[in-house]
């Protein structure tokens, strides 16, 4: 029991482990040996004496449908029967071979049958085809069949003989495999008896060994707790183990612990002069924080209201940018306006000019018919004066005259009547003269009308650009002044939020505060739990 003082507690459990680990690998050996050679009886049995003895119980059966083919032969006198026992003697054979490979320490018993067959096979058959073709007397096949029988009697015997050899190997092999299975299963149950019976004996040992050490370590612990708190006190302990070194750990803990009340002791006066001077402190920081929110309510409120006078001035800045874009629509409006007026004149002008140069040209030509109407006029009159001659000449000359007077009349009436209407086309020709010279200086004052309106246009449509240009530049100043505003209205509710934040902040550290004096009113209290606590020890 002392010697495990001087073993580690690691090494124990260690060697438990090996013990445990020997007796399991030993366990795991002899049933993986005893299943290794029981695979190997089984894989025997399994390759080699099942095949061996399904051949064996095949030779057995198929002796008696060999004999019925014989027999069938003789009987019925068909050679064919022959022919199927030939084939039937050939698969005996065949399988008395292949049991030979299969199970070697037999082979001269499958090759004896296969001897024996063959024997029987060439005389059934010969005294078969003597029974078909009566080559001999009755008395001799009797008695050659008597001896044929005796043949497949042996055949038989030496089938079975073969079949209860295989049998009882199968049978041997089989009780041996489960005899040493038993005796594996018996062994790994004493082997593990005995381990758990070391196993407990040894674990009972160490966990005695290990309680003891503590309960020792603990009663000295107990001591010191119980006693008047006496950190100047070690506990002894004589040993290598784990428990030694937990001793070591705990007489350095009591010695930091020592070390750590006296400096406890000395630091509790100081915290509560601290804690007094924190608690008054926070009494003082409260009353400012309380005087503090006060002026940032002023503050916020005071925000709010030019949060107010920056929204009007939004609004107003607003209306002038929407008055001044409408102003500068109006504008844009009327310049377009003006500029198709005055496209509309000029090309009225335009019109007027050609209408001028037509009229000009008919008053021109009005001058023409002018001259010519008093070519006719002078034709008619000279025409009138030969007509009047000519009718002076008729009547002197009486009745020979008389038709040419007639002619002459005519000739007079047409000349005055082309006089008459030559005198009133002239009176047409000088009104529409007089019309067409009063169309030609309306159209000269109405081109020059014209030009005066296209220069009055142009002029009133340069004063709409440059109208349009102002109010341009006046919409872009309100809309600058609008962003400003507007950025100046965001700036001012970013500052109120700044300020919302600051009174929670305030009120946050108000809240603080509040908890920080009662934290302060604790500490007091705790300072001198602390100091009643440090004074139960010695140091």
């Amino acid at each position: 029991m002392l010697l495990s003082r001087y073993i580690s507690i690691r090494y124990q459990f260690i060697l438990l482990l090996l013990i445990v680990s020997a007796s399991l690998l030993t366990i795991i050996f002899m049933n993986v040996s005893i299943h290794k050679e029981s695979s190997e009886r089984l894989n025997a049995l399994e390759s080699r004496y099942y095949p061996a003895l399904e051949r064996a119980v095949k030779l057995n059966s198929l002796l008696p449908s060999l004999k019925q083919q014989f027999d069938a032969a003789v009987v019925m006198e068909d050679e064919s029967a022959l022919i199927t026992a030939d084939e039937l003697t050939q698969t005996l054979l065949n399988d008395a071979q292949k049991g030979a490979r299969v199970l070697p320490e037999y082979a001269q018993n499958f090759e004896n049958f296969a001897s024996s067959l063959q024997t029987y096979s060439q005389q059934a058959k010969q005294l078969s085809l003597d029974f078909i073709e009566l080559n001999s007397t009755f008395d001799e096949l009797s008695h050659r069949a008597t001896l044929i029988d005796k043949q497949l009697k042996a055949l038989h015997s030496i089938s079975d003989q073969l079949r209860e050899n295989i049998r009882k190997q199968v049978v041997e092999t089989i009780q041996t495999s489960e005899a040493e299975a038993n005796q594996a299963s018996s062994v790994s149950i004493l082997l593990g008896g005995i381990l758990i019976v070391s196993l407990g004996v040894t674990s009972f040992a160490i966990q005695h060994s290990i309680t003891k050490s503590i309960s020792l370590v603990t009663q000295k612990m107990k001591e010191i707790a119980s006693g008047d708190g006496d950190l100047t006190a070690r506990i002894e302990y004589n040993g290598k183990d784990e428990i030694s070194l937990l001793v070591s750990r705990v007489n350095q803990f009591i010695e930091k612990l020592q070390v750590i009340i006296k400096s406890t002791l000395n630091s509790s006066n100081m915290l509560e002069k601290v804690s007094t001077r924190m608690e008054y402190s926070a009494q003082n920081t409260l009353a400012l924080n309380n005087q503090q929110q006060i002026q940032i309510e002023d503050v916020t409120r005071s925000i709010g209201e030019m949060l107010g006078s920056i929204k009007h001035v939004v609004d107003f800045a607003s209306q002038a940018d929407r008055q001044a874009q409408s102003a500068n629509q109006k504008a844009e409006q009327g310049a377009e306006v003006v500029t198709k007026t005055s496209n509309q004149i000029e090309l009225l002008a335009e019109k007027i000019r050609t209408t001028a140069a037509k009229l000009a040209e008919l008053e021109s030509n009005t001058n023409n018919v002018g001259s010519i109407l008093s070519t006719i006029q002078n034709v008619a009159e000279q025409t009138n004066l030969l007509a009047l001659n000519a009718a002076i000449e008729a009547a002197r000359a009486g009745e020979h005259g008389r038709g040419f007077a007639v002619v002459a009349d005519e000739v007079r009436v047409l000349a005055s009547n082309t006089q008459s209407s030559a005198t009133e086309i002239n009176a047409l020709l000088v009104e529409l003269q007089n019309e067409a010279h009063g169309a030609v200086e309306a159209m000269s004052q109405g081109l020059e009308s014209s030009s005066l309106g296209v220069h009055n246009a142009r002029e009133a449509g340069q004063s709409l650009s440059e109208i349009t240009t102002q109010v341009a530049s006046i919409t872009q100043v309100n809309k600058q002044i609008a962003q400003a505003t507007e950025l100046q209205h965001q700036t001012s509710n970013q500052i109120q939020q700044r300020l919302d934040d600051f009174t929670d902040c305030s009120q946050q550290v108000s809240h603080s505060t509040s908890e920080l004096e009662s934290l302060s009113h604790e500490l007091s209290n705790i300072v001198a739990q602390l100091s009643q606590s440090t004074s139960q020890f010695k140091v």
